[in-house]
């Protein structure tokens, strides 16, 4: 998927759709065909979208996420979801199993998948599918810049050399430096924070409706 200004989405501007998640909130542990329901904020706390799905495995022993339509959504990021059926898989680890979403693919015959521990709901799409499908690259290959990852790589020492007495064209890519390696805290004390918030408001996702 590609904007206007021709560079492809980031998955940082979709609704992620974690399996982690999931498992973290025991919605594997609920009986098959229990409705539960996800939901997502934004960083002022506003729900932008909220999905309702139930947890299914038929006699064959298939595991499968059924995801019920959702129309009139508040959601800034889609209006509507449609209903998907994706399959869950397993692959055997040394010490236990390894659960996958199944892409379902975007629709229309066309067929994916792939497996993968997120789906991505960009914005005005209906379809949860991987970032594959969706097109969509993470916003660290559009800033990736080697120069900066040497920087960073540097000891202590001559890190501050290049920052005080290196040239003028050094001194601006190690003020970048700065700027990056800040940003990846932060995006680490956010995402955390997000996890938490996530796994702490499982209780209120269970239920029935």
């Amino acid at each position: 998927m590609r904007r206007r200004s021709g560079r492809k989405m980031t998955v940082e501007e979709c609704t992620a759709f974690s399996l982690s998640s999931l498992v973290r909130d025991g919605v594997f542990r609920a009986p098959p065909g229990t409705l539960c329901r996800s939901k997502w904020t934004d960083s002022d706390e506003k729900e932008t979208l909220r999905i309702y799905f139930s947890w299914d495995l038929t006699q064959t022993g298939q595991s499968f996420l059924c995801i019920n339509e959702r129309r009139g959504s508040a959601s800034r990021f889609s209006s509507r979801v449609v209903a998907q059926s994706i399959e869950i898989v397993q692959t055997r680890l040394r010490f236990g199993l390894r659960p996958w979403f199944l892409c379902p693919g975007r629709g229309n015959g066309a067929t994916c998948h792939r497996r993968a521990r997120f789906l991505y709901l960009p914005p005005g799409e209906t379809r949860f599918c991987c970032r594959t499908c969706h097109d969509l690259v993470h916003l660290s290959a559009q800033r990736h810049d080697k120069r900066i990852d040497a920087l960073l790589r540097l000891p202590l020492s001559e890190f501050q050399f290049a920052l005080t007495n290196g040239s003028l064209r050094q001194r601006l890519l190690a003020v970048q430096a700065c700027t990056v390696a800040l940003r990846r805290l932060c995006r680490k004390r956010v995402n955390r924070q997000r996890t938490s918030d996530f796994v702490n408001n499982s209780g209120n996702r269970l239920g029935t409706e």
